[in-house]
């Protein structure tokens, strides 16, 4: 059977023997280690002072369960991983020593096994679905005293569900095998026990409903909905502004031509630009930022809320789980056309060049008010002279953006045809990219003005980040971005070895980018005190970068903005930050960061999936990995590889040549190859996925 659901009769002997040997060994009154019993920390201490054992975090690999690393540290099959799940912080001890590369030789990856954990930091909630522990049983029976919970997941293993653990439902009156999804939580996870044992907490609803799907998805990224219900009491706590007082504070850009670009569907606007002459080469472009950290003080209820959720989470159908009350993400903080708000405004001198002046560069509290709310679509007609189009907008505001098209893509291309000089990724490509990737923003294709957009962001964020690390604050919150593993660097050239510096169709070209993606550290918050971090941004190859540009979704932003608050305008904050527990929210919103862009991705994958439920999309994919056993094909419009279905057709790889030859006569196919393919959703397992199968 195919996917990570296994053959009943399998899982029926597995939990017979696990029943028989807890039973027995109850008996014997002795326990049966089936994993090795965690070290004492004294042992762990011992192993670190003689440099056998090292801390870190575990990563499962999402596509072999079997495999997990720590860092550069290989940690094979569920025994060595010994009960630590992804996420975790655990300490692992070396099989054998490091080994130093000599000349012309690769690095060897070391090996190691979990001798004990640090700290669980995986989620303790998963989505998935219910197996009877009998062999074709379509139902939950009242004897039972087990059943299986499959996680959706595959880093996490199946579960026992004693049948007290079911939280009041009903079990027996469903058929298990309609596909219902469940919603479980880890209890607990002995040595002497084959898998952890759980508890049911809920049914969501069955596969082909949208909602109940991306619910699911939500859950398996660690998102609880409820945490994003806000009272109305809560919003009524807002206090209202006023605007008159706050220009006499603040620096007033009411009269000054600003204007906002985004996504037609975006409801919180937490940023908007504008720009001026200074002379005959250089002009003032001033970001303005909503300041959310004057509505949200430090130990406010609103506060300590975001301190938990560090993040909104953006799904498929324009739903939004917002990190702050509705309130002031989609009223007081958001920069609307012809209202006034209040903003921190950061201003550079830059040129049509993409030159850009950071010491000119200062920060103000501010009053804006935006005279027009554009998307990106709009602005896309703009700066392509549609005339027509055109008339109906203000034409100062068309001027200017047009200004800053020429201005952005200078900048574009002189920051990554300086990036390629550094980046042995990009040297590897042997080419100039179609695309931005750089762990920031997003892989798709990109018009001139999300480039706009993009670009300016960058800068506001990069003069931010020097600004917060020359600070005299204590706290000093900046974004890093470490550079790829050297082995990653090296499985990427190896891979498209035939493909690298030759001309090559768009399609394969984006499954490279996909690929080179991949290669990527993820970037993540950090202290300036911490030693260990270096600061800089390799994606943006900017010596220092942070978040200080969409303070409405991310916490980490509204740490920044305080910074800037408290110790560059010397407006007082209500107190001083403490540094170990920034330190701990900014772990947290390393996790929620990653988890929320996942949550995205696997919400769209599900409405395409329902989309398709009962018919098939023809397209063109790229053959992403194949053997004689199995092949995947990458499909560009889901940004992933799925399982190509051959429906009995024999398949002979040539592995020398990587070719795919199929036995029914089809044409052979090169590995990275273009594929006509229909893709649908398979059913015939518990589990609906996506398939693909070969056009005829």
């Amino acid at each position: 059977m195919k996917g990570g659901v296994q053959n009943s009769s399998i899982l029926d002997t597995i939990h017979a023997e696990a029943e028989t040997e807890i039973s027995s060994d109850k008996k014997r009154g002795k326990k049966r280690f089936r994993y090795t019993e965690h070290l004492r920390r004294v042992d762990v201490e011992k192993g670190i002072s003689e440099q056998r054992i090292f801390e870190g975090e575990l990563r499962i690999n999402a596509y072999n369960p079997k495999e997990a690393y720590k860092r550069d540290v290989f940690i094979k099959g569920e025994m060595a991983r010994n009960r630590a799940l992804d996420l975790d912080r655990v300490y692992v001890e070396l099989l054998y020593n490091k080994k130093k590369p000599s000349s012309g030789e690769t690095k060897t990856l070391l090996e190691g096994k979990v001798v004990a954990i640090s700290k669980h930091l995986h989620r303790k909630r998963y989505a998935g679905i219910l197996q009877s522990t009998r062999q074709n049983y379509d139902k939950i029976l009242e004897e039972d005293k087990y059943m299986f919970f499959i996680p959706f997941d595959k880093r996490m293993t199946k579960m026992f569900v004693p049948a007290e653990e079911c939280s009041g439902l009903n079990l027996s009156a469903i058929n298990i095998k309609s596909t219902f999804i469940f919603v479980a939580r880890e209890l607990r996870w002995s040595a002497s026990s084959l898998y952890p044992y759980g508890q049911l907490t809920e049914m969501l609803g069955s596969f082909g409903d949208t909602n109940a799907e991306i619910e699911a998805a939500v859950i398996e990224n660690d998102f609880d909905p409820l945490d994003y219900v806000f009272d109305d009491d809560e919003h009524l706590r807002m206090h209202e502004i006023d605007y008159s007082s706050e220009k006499l504070k603040r620096a007033d850009y009411t009269q000054h031509d600003v204007f906002t670009i985004d996504p037609e569907l975006a409801q919180d606007l937490d940023d908007a630009i504008s720009i001026r002459r200074h002379d005959d080469e250089w002009y003032q472009v001033s970001v303005h930022i909503a300041d959310v950290s004057h509505f949200v003080t430090l130990g406010s209820e609103a506060d300590i809320r975001a301190q938990r959720l560090t993040t909104s989470v953006y799904l498929p159908g324009n739903i939004v789980l917002p990190m702050l009350p509705p309130t002031l993400s989609l009223d007081q903080c958001s920069l609307f056309p012809n209202v006034d708000r209040l903003t921190i405004t950061v201003s550079f001198l830059m040129n049509k060049n993409g030159e850009f002046d950071c010491s000119s560069s200062q920060f103000e509290k501010s009053v804006i008010r935006s005279k027009m709310k554009l998307t990106y679509e709009d602005a896309q007609r703009i700066i392509e002279e549609d005339g027509d189009f055109v008339r109906g907008f203000d034409d100062q505001i068309v001027a200017d953006i047009r200004t800053l098209n020429v201005m952005a893509a200078a900048r574009r291309k002189s920051r990554l045809e300086a990036f390629s000089k550094v980046d042995v990724l990009r040297e590897a490509f042997g080419r100039p990219r179609r695309k931005q990737v750089d762990s920031e923003s997003s892989e798709h294709e990109v018009m001139d003005s999300h480039v706009l957009v993009h670009e300016l962001m960058v800068i506001a964020n990069y003069i931010a980040g020097m600004t917060v690390a020359k600070s005299n604050s204590p706290v000093k919150v900046l974004r890093e971005h470490p550079a790829p593993l050297e082995r990653r660097i090296e499985e990427f050239k190896f891979t498209f070895r035939n493909l690298l510096n030759e001309p090559t169709h768009p399609l394969i070209e984006n499954y490279m980018e996909y690929q080179l993606n991949r290669c990527l550290s993820f970037a993540k918050y950090t202290l300036a005190t911490d030693e260990e971090s270096n600061h800089s941004h390799y994606g943006l190859n900017l010596t220092h970068y942070t978040h200080f540009t969409s303070p409405i979704r991310r916490y980490a932003d509204i740490l920044v903005h305080r910074i800037i608050s408290n110790s560059i305008l010397n407006v007082p904050v209500d107190q001083e930050e403490n540094v170990d527990a920034v330190r701990v929210i900014l772990e947290r919103c390393n996790e929620n960061s990653i988890a929320a862009k996942r949550a995205e991705e696997d919400g769209r994958t599900t409405c395409i999936r329902c989309s398709i439920s009962n018919t098939v999309a023809t397209t063109v994919g790229v053959l992403s990995f194949t053997s004689n056993k199995e092949s995947k094909v990458f499909v560009a419009e889901l940004n992933k590889s799925i399982p190509l279905e051959v429906d009995g057709t024999r398949l002979s790889y040539d592995k020398q040549n990587r070719v795919l030859t199929r036995a029914d006569q089809g044409p052979p196919i090169k590995l990275f190859g273009l594929v006509p393919i229909e893709v649908f959703v398979s059913h015939s397992m518990n589990v609906p996925q996506l398939y693909s199968r070969f056009t005829e």
